[in-house]
């Protein structure tokens, strides 16, 4: 009975915990998307399936195929998405629902390494005594538990992590994905000990399916969901090696090979359709499939796969998630949140602090790992891949190890996919606190001799408590900054309960506009307006033309951007570049300046007025003297100057702006490209160079290599001007600008090539192809007639005039 009764005083305080959270969520939920543009796209996709139009994008113009993201998280959205066609609040409470069964997974999950303790003399009593019935007198299998205060601990650290909190309250898969994976790994704990025997085959197959289902769910949520294969295929074998000692247990192998097969026969089909859609189709965003299956392209380390390489990505990826993870734990470390105790930044001593907190974190993750593997004491004449310590591993260590062992080898970085690893993180960090004070008083009270003198017996009390006072000290050091910066998060959100702006916007587009209409903005605007939008995020320096491209190529009429200090936006530099359209303001909604885009007639005098950005330069001064330490506003000055040609006062902006953020890539590029076209070719170089490590996009990775080529090549020239090499290497940078539209470009270095080389046949056909690609169709004759003389027989030049000659007839 009073068993009974600990354990049900540990159930309340477990339902408080899980109303705690629940409160906290609602705090925190708001009207807006943190994240742009996954949330809008999860719930279009949605809408989607459940109009009938099947997976996909249906807020871009022409409705592509959708291959980016699996189908299973929109495919739960659906009833909310049904029930509550506008209400942003209601999608974020399916998150906040599936936050709380994965709560109660973590629970069911750790449950068997918990132990609850009457006082402090009795025996501990195992909650789950199926597990290890004869934990209660066995010491090592004590050694793996923890007290009942330390697993309240465990799940207050979850509940108050900003980052769980956060991904609990948005539209976003990394929630629903890690309850599945919750569940499936407690499944796959039941599943093992089932019997694989005759009178029993169909229960067995019924458990086998319905684990395998719940992986496949899993996979189909996030596509990194394919790491429970391994997991349950290698704790199968070790469970079997537990029991028999060795690991060619048959019954194990046959329960792996089911329920491989069944998954693998469950998830091939969705593989082959992203696979044969990607190929065949337009699609909507990259294919996770082929990021996990394959190599992308855009990757700076994929050209030629070799172990070195390999080696180098998983090196600068264990380098980042290091980082990014010691900040998810501990929110004294200010990487990922906005709202972080920053004040540390301020004291001297700062960077000391924060490594002394790295290695303390770090430290005590590892000790609770190597706690849970090794069992009772340390015995260093064993070494720690012994059979003894291979013994101990179960699904607690492997899911963590093969999700890692996934992201490590992976060609893209995000700290979002560390969230899955929370709830192990967080139990390894308990545990490794746990194991500085695993000492019990009655080991004490039988070290100390009874003939010991006071002094003696009172220094080794002390020195047990004290080890109670550091494990107390590590544990506010995690608690009172999660609890703190969850705190900041709330506040900060409880302004933003009025409608949210982007639904005012997209509802005054949707009264104001013919459904025609294409639309430049946020993703979520297709939600409320129902008109088609084109995303474009104006971040890197290469993508300026782009800008034009894309209003040109989709017949975009109006653009919707945030507006911030004296209503300057992140387009301001874009509008004032452009000289084919005019870009005029129609209604301000909130922070939110919608514009229209007209076709600009009188393109010479909109660029005689703008040429010299006096203007804008001015305000952005005006605005940096009392924000000089504002990153974006550096950044957005470097991107005027960049226009004005003016590259050496543009990579002065964007090294001020990479200098306040040296983590945001961007502001590196930018500096980098800036460099670039200045003429400054080393120095560009080590920029690009220091550039590669950190976080970037697939398209400005492609861009960032071709960069590094340029500038390598640049740098030859300007080293050996009369070398006969040149004019091959001006062709190869005349055709890197080619591939990227920048054609003005290219010509330049074509006819650089020609000069240095006025025999090399290549430049005179490219510098032709360039001014076909203009429109300059007669310039383009007269290149390929240029380069027939040198080479009468040079075929594709025959064709480029053939081609060009049935044009003109037809016209």
């Amino acid at each position: 009975m009073i068993y009974k009764n600990t354990f049900t005083k540990f159930r309340v305080i477990f339902i408080i915990f899980i109303f705690m959270f629940i409160g906290l969520s609602i705090l925190r939920l708001n009207p807006e998307f943190l994240y742009h543009p996954d949330c809008g796209e999860y719930v279009t996709l949605a809408k989607a399936i459940s109009s009938g139009q099947g997976y996909r994008d249906i807020s871009q113009c022409g409705n592509p195929e959708h291959t980016k993201y699996p189908f299973f998280y929109p495919l739960m959205l659906i009833p909310w998405v049904f029930l509550f066609p506008e209400n942003v609040l209601a999608w974020k409470c399916l998150s906040i629902l599936l936050a709380t069964v994965t709560l109660i997974g973590i629970y069911f999950l750790f449950k068997p390494f918990m132990i609850v303790l009457k006082n402090k003399n009795q025996i501990p009593f195992e909650i789950d005594p199926g597990i290890s019935n004869d934990l209660s007198h066995n010491k090592k299998a004590q050694s793996k538990t923890l007290p009942f205060i330390f697993f309240s601990i465990l799940f207050l650290l979850i509940i108050i992590n900003p980052t769980f909190l956060i991904y609990s309250t948005e539209v976003m898969s990394h929630i629903p994905a890690l309850c599945i994976t919750i569940w499936v790994l407690i499944f796959l704990r039941y599943f093992a000990d089932k019997k694989f025997e005759k009178g029993k085959i169909f229960n067995f197959l019924i458990w086998a399916f319905f684990t395998s289902l719940l992986m496949a769910l899993a996979f189909f949520t996030r596509g990194d969901g394919i790491v429970l294969l391994p997991t349950s295929l290698v704790y199968l074998i070790f469970n079997g090696y537990k029991k028999t000692k060795s690991f060619f247990c048959l019954e194990n192998i046959k329960k792996a090979l089911t329920i491989s097969f069944i998954f693998i026969i469950l998830v091939i089909p969705w593989i082959y359709r992203d696979i044969h859609v990607s190929r065949n189709a337009s699609t909507s965003g990259e294919n996770y499939v082929s990021q996990i299956f394959s190599v992308w392209a855009a990757d700076p380390f994929a050209s030629k796969i070799t172990p070195r390489l390999l080696t180098k990505r998983i090196l600068l990826n264990l380098k980042f998630y290091f980082k990014k993870g010691m900040g998810i734990i501990n929110p004294l470390f200010p990487f990922e949140y906005h709202y972080s105790i920053l004040w540390l930044e301020k004291i001297k001593t700062y960077q000391i602090i924060i490594f002394l907190l790295y290695s303390i974190t770090s430290l005590l993750v590892i000790l609770g790992i190597w706690s849970h593997l090794k069992g009772n004491k340390i015995h260093p004449a064993k070494p720690l891949l012994s059979f003894r310590y291979l013994s101990n591993i179960d699904i607690i260590i492997l899911y963590p190890f093969f999700y890692l062992a996934l992201h490590l080898c992976f060609t893209y970085r995000q700290h979002r996919y560390l969230v899955p690893l929370i709830p192990f993180a967080f139990y390894f960090l308990v545990k490794g606190i746990h194991r500085i004070i695993d000492q019990n008083e009655t080991d004490l009270n039988n070290s100390i001799p009874s003939n010991s003198s006071t002094k003696t017996k009172n220094g080794k009390y002390i020195i047990y408590y004290m080890r109670y006072l550091i494990s107390a000290a590590l544990i506010l050091i995690f608690v009172l900054p999660a609890a703190i910066t969850s705190e900041n998060l709330i506040k900060h959100n409880l302004p933003l309960r009025n409608k949210s702006i982007w639904m005012k916007a997209g509802k005054w587009l949707k009264e104001n506009t013919p459904s025609s209409t294409v639309i430049m903005g946020g993703n979520e605007l297709w939600l409320w307006s129902d008109r088609k939008i084109v995303s474009y995020d104006p971040k890197c320096a290469p993508w300026i033309k782009s800008f034009e491209q894309s209003i040109k190529e989709n017949k975009v009429e109006y653009l919707i951007t945030p507006v911030g200090i004296n209503n300057l936006s992140d387009y301001d530099h874009l509008f004032y570049s452009s000289t084919s359209y005019n870009f005029k303001p129609e209604i301000h909604i909130g922070n939110l300046l919608v514009y229209k885009i007209d076709k600009n007639t009188q393109g010479h005098i909109q660029k005689k007025k703008r040429k010299d950005f006096t203007d804008l330069v001015t305000q952005y001064k005006d605005i940096l003297k009392v924000f000089p330490e504002n990153d974006g506003l550096h950044n957005i000055l470097g991107y005027i100057f960049y226009h004005k040609k003016d590259y050496l006062k543009a990579a002065g902006e964007f090294k001020k702006a990479a200098l306040i953020k040296p983590d945001n890539s961007i502001y590196h590029f930018n500096w980098g490209t800036a460099l670039l076209n200045a003429g400054e070719y080393e120095k560009s170089l080590r920029v690009f160079k220091k550039t590669l490590p950190l976080e970037f996009a697939y398209v400005t990775k492609s861009i960032l290599k071709q960069n590094i080529e340029i500038a390598r090549i640049k740098k030859e020239i300007k080293r050996n001007p009369k070398n006969s090499q040149n004019a091959e290497r001006y062709n190869i940078i005349g055709t890197i600008w080619w591939q990227r539209g920048s054609y003005e470009k290219a010509i330049a270095e074509f006819k650089k090539a020609i000069q240095s080389d006025p025999a090399f046949i290549f430049a005179y056909f490219n510098l032709g192809l360039n001014y076909e690609s203009t429109g300059y169709y007669g310039k383009a004759i007269e290149q390929y007639i240029k380069s027939l003389e040198i080479d009468n027989n040079f075929r594709p030049a025959q064709q480029r005039l053939i081609v060009l000659n049935n044009r003109r007839l037809s016209k």
